[in-house]
């Protein structure tokens, strides 16, 4: 089997791509049913994206004929429209713990912590807490 594989390679008759694209095709469940060879379009680019969507969609696809011999690549995102990305409902909160008693810290060390928590408390989204800005 590898020999073959090298040897269309070597030869220029078939990429390395191409061979793992019809590999992908001829191991996929439904496309491979005899029912829907004739459904099925003829190029194998084609199908491999085909291959690519669940089966069950493609099976519907095929049923309901979205997916005929005349279906070609730019059809396939039609078909399967990629799922839309999900927007958090709820905003993620990250919280920043200072541990220790900060009035240990030197003058200057704690003047500039906190004119540091000041400027972050200003970014929109950011809420400090539990220490005195003022």
């Amino acid at each position: 089997y590898r020999d073959l594989i090298r040897d269309l390679e070597d030869r220029r008759i078939m990429s390395s791509s191409t061979i793992s694209k019809l590999m992908t095709v001829a191991s996929n469940a439904v496309l491979t049913k005899p029912d829907y060879q004739d459904k099925l379009p003829p190029s194998y680019g084609t199908l491999y994206l085909l291959s690519r969507q669940e089966d069950e969609s493609l099976e519907r696809a095929i049923i309901e004929g979205q997916v005929t011999p005349e279906t070609q690549q730019k059809n396939v995102i039609e078909i399967f429209p990629p799922p839309s990305p999900k927007v958090p409902t709820k905003p993620k909160i990250n919280r920043i713990s200072i541990t220790g008693d900060l009035n240990l810290l030197p003058k200057t060390k704690l003047e500039q912590l906190t004119d540091l928590l000041k400027s972050i408390h200003q970014i929109k989204g950011i809420k400090v807490s539990g220490i005195s800005l003022d």
